[in-house]
């Protein structure tokens, strides 16, 4: 199959676009790929009116995805996925270790990307290939190494160990939050636009209705306007000022620190689920991927304790 290469966009323009994307903000986009900020944001404008849609929304801090960015962010970074792994298999047999590791997106875009960096400091002679699903991974079948995944006992198919529990809290939009009057209660939520995650009819995880009842509400909470398949496109939507979403401690604990999220209403609940760290069970773990998990661990246990400043600062505590 060939591919007209007009209807192509340039090759620095997607380079550029995915740094973008992936960081959420020109700047730290230029400094790892060695280029200015302008120079970012003249080839993603290039690549916008190449493709004749808008793929970030301007914010007041930094930057987020249309869902037509969010298409081609996902696209590009598996192309550039499928090139690295043809690259290395044209120069022969690697000279680096090399492991497969398995999660959501969510948790990709939230949590381990931002801290891949240091990772790759620790290890640099470990290469890191990235396998996100959101379906449950498999580890006698897929090929991974190791997983990070969410769940109540995902111990099927792998030894696992707890990275973080479940903790959500309502959270939108800072400059959404000020045009509108204080929330005060878990019932004055039943008013917003509330941002809902499918979950296929099961609780696998947190959602407004059993968040709402903890909170001591049996009202069911609004048919939703907005609802997602992809917790990052939901968390994009509130960033947005698209309405209110359920946040989860330690994927959005920075987004609020750096001003793109605030907690709607300072109520926040905990459960028995979480993010397991799985390591395959039919089969010795690799060296490397014992590395990463013990990566993963020290990482965690090098985090702000989880009581972030704003539950602190008003005494609430978690359920």
């Amino acid at each position: 199959m060939t591919y007209p290469t007009k209807t192509l966009p340039p090759a620095q323009c997607l380079i550029a676009f995915e740094a973008a994307a992936r960081h959420l903000s020109f700047t730290r986009a230029a400094r790892e790929l060695g280029m200015t900020q302008p120079a970012i944001s003249h080839q993603v404008r290039r690549l916008e009116r190449h493709l004749g849609v808008a793929l970030f929304r301007r914010l007041y801090r930094g930057v987020a995805l249309t869902p037509e960015g969010q298409q081609l962010f996902e696209a590009v970074q598996k192309g550039f996925a499928l090139v690295s792994e043809t690259v290395v298999r044209i120069r022969g047999p690697q000279r680096h270790g090399r492991i497969n590791v398995g999660t959501d997106f969510g948790f990709a875009a939230f949590w381990l990307l931002p801290r891949l960096p240091a990772f790759r400091a620790l290890h640099p002679n470990i290469d890191v290939r990235i396998v996100t699903a959101q379906k449950a991974f498999d580890l006698r079948a897929d090929p991974v190494d190791v997983a990070v995944v969410f769940g109540g006992s995902p111990h099927r198919h792998g030894a696992a160990r707890l990275l973080f529990a479940e903790e959500a809290f309502p959270v939108c939009s800072p400059r959404w939050l000020a045009e509108r009057p204080a929330l005060r209660t878990a019932e004055d939520l039943l008013a917003q636009p509330l941002l809902h995650l499918d979950d296929e009819g099961e609780d696998r995880w947190f959602n407004w209705r059993t968040w709402l009842k903890e909170a001591g509400l049996d009202s069911a909470p609004p048919d939703p306007r907005l609802s997602f398949d992809n917790y990052t496109l939901l968390i994009q939507a509130a960033i947005a000022g698209q309405g209110v979403a359920l946040g989860w401690a330690f994927l959005v604990d920075h987004l609020i620190e750096r001003g793109q999220l605030a907690p709607a209403l300072h109520l926040s609940f905990a459960s028995s689920r979480g993010y397991f760290v799985l390591l395959p069970a039919d089969r010795a773990p690799r060296p490397e991927a014992l590395a990463f998990r013990d990566w993963l661990f020290s990482e965690q246990a090098g985090a702000p304790p989880r009581r972030p400043r704003w539950i602190a600062e008003v005494g609430v505590d978690s359920a």
